[in-house]
């Protein structure tokens, strides 16, 4: 099974939840303050950004295909080089983390099949050396798309800086939900960017898409194809990375 095939899965999996008690997520929270460090002393600090996608889980970072949605990578790196920062692109990346990985014996444990925390710790370190020793490297900037909650009333949904007809609205939504207004689930990008040693500098994310939507009397799940959409991509990259691209400048070859 590929990873669009996870994707869809879990989308369909959130959406029968929401379905029973859209209640159930959190409550809109403040927006988090993206940058982990002063943000001041990172300015002319670092010149070239490593982009992968990835896959967290248990706190583990797994470099994995951007197959779902491709164009999230060209679009980070797009905005971080005009911006005056250098690139390691995001398929150089997976190929440095299989190489290692491999060189590794894999990241798995051969005797259970499940990911080995420290198989997976040591491929994130030896690649992290080798994108400094090797390509230069300063910082790696990982990427994924997230489930969060969202708030909708009558309708209209709004999370991390974006708002989206729902179609959870009038007296069709009430009779169903109970509610007229609450929390689903919804898509969001998320950005983080980590010096070569694993510290966490900054954190931000842009929403995308609400995982489903009302039509008529249920909920059903939006196509993972709107992913592909520039006016949805586009949007939450911006929100994603502005604050890193207001704060921090990137060391010119002439400095």
């Amino acid at each position: 099974m590929g990873r669009t095939d996870h994707l869809r899965l879990a989308m369909v999996a959130v959406a029968c939840l929401a379905t029973v008690a859209p209640g159930a997520w959190a409550g809109r929270k403040p927006d988090p303050a993206p940058f982990q460090v002063d943000a001041d002393s990172l300015s002319k600090r670092y010149r070239r950004m490593a982009v992968s996608c990835v896959n967290t889980i248990g706190g583990l970072h797994v470099v994995v295909p951007d197959d779902s949605t491709t164009r999230f990578a060209s679009g980070l790196a797009t905005k971080l080089a005009g911006a005056g920062w250098s690139i390691v692109p995001a398929d150089s990346v997976l190929s440095l983390w299989h190489g290692v990985a491999l060189q590794e014996g894999g990241i798995f444990d051969p005797r259970t099949g499940r990911r080995d925390s420290t198989r997976v710790r040591r491929v994130t370190a030896r690649t992290s050396q080798t994108l400094r020793d090797s390509l230069q490297a300063d910082l790696w900037l990982h990427y994924g798309l997230v489930v969060v909650s969202a708030d909708y009333d009558d309708g209209m949904a709004e999370w991390d800086g974006v708002k989206c007809n729902v179609g959870a609205q009038g007296f069709i939504a009430t009779l169903l939900t109970g509610f007229q207004s609450g929390t689903i689930p919804a898509l969001s990008l998320e950005v983080e960017i980590h010096d070569l040693d694993g510290r966490l500098l900054y954190a931000r994310r842009g929403g995308l898409v609400s995982v489903n939507h009302m039509i008529k009397d249920r909920w059903v799940p939006v196509p993972t194809d709107t992913l592909r959409s520039s006016a949805v991509r586009e949007p939450a990259l911006t929100r994603a990375l502005t604050p890193w691209l207001d704060r921090v400048r990137p060391v010119t070859i002439s400095e």
